[in-house]
């Protein structure tokens, strides 16, 4: 069985001011890089070419299209807190994707709580560190843009690293 997610991983001017936030916040930056997640981690047997055709048969009608990322922002609950870059152009293309991907296939992995695209900066263990990385990084106003043209199923191992399975071109 496999663990996989599916991303999207844009390249942008400034992207290493993010990669910095990131590995100050977020415990996975070693793991993957920055990206928007589309399809969460999940477990199958699915092989990857019949993951591949599926996701080919879903995106041949998408287009690659403009993503732009700015300001932070923190969401927080009795279990998790996080801190966000937010998607300010782009959303409604994310939406769409996440749709479509968890249709079928997936289907029995798409989560009851709402999607809300965004990147993560970080994943901060109680509230209180949560409001002080927010204070650290909240002045960051850089607008981020990139061109979104390609979609990634990534395989996580055991020891947190990952790899790219399968990289398909919108």
């Amino acid at each position: 069985m496999k663990r996989r997610s599916i991303v999207l991983i844009p390249q942008f001017r400034g992207l290493e001011m993010v990669e910095n936030i990131r590995e100050k916040y977020d415990p996975l930056a070693h793991a993957i890089n920055a990206h928007i997640t589309l399809v969460a981690p999940f477990n199958s047997t699915f092989s990857t070419r019949e993951l591949e055709n599926w996701i080919k048969k879903l995106l041949s009608r998408i287009e690659p299209f403009e993503l732009e990322l700015k300001g932070i922002s923190m969401a927080s609950n009795a279990f998790e807190n996080y801190l966000f870059l937010n998607i300010i152009r782009g959303r409604e293309e994310i939406f769409e994707l996440n749709n479509i991907l968890y249709d079928g296939l997936l289907r029995e992995f798409k989560s009851s709580l709402p999607y809300i695209p965004h990147m993560t900066l970080g994943k901060l263990p109680n509230k209180e560190t949560l409001d002080g990385a927010y204070e650290d990084v909240k002045r960051l106003q850089n607008n981020f843009v990139a061109r979104i043209e390609t979609v990634y199923v990534i395989e996580h191992n055991e020891d947190d690293t990952t790899f790219v399975e399968i990289a398909y071109n919108l």
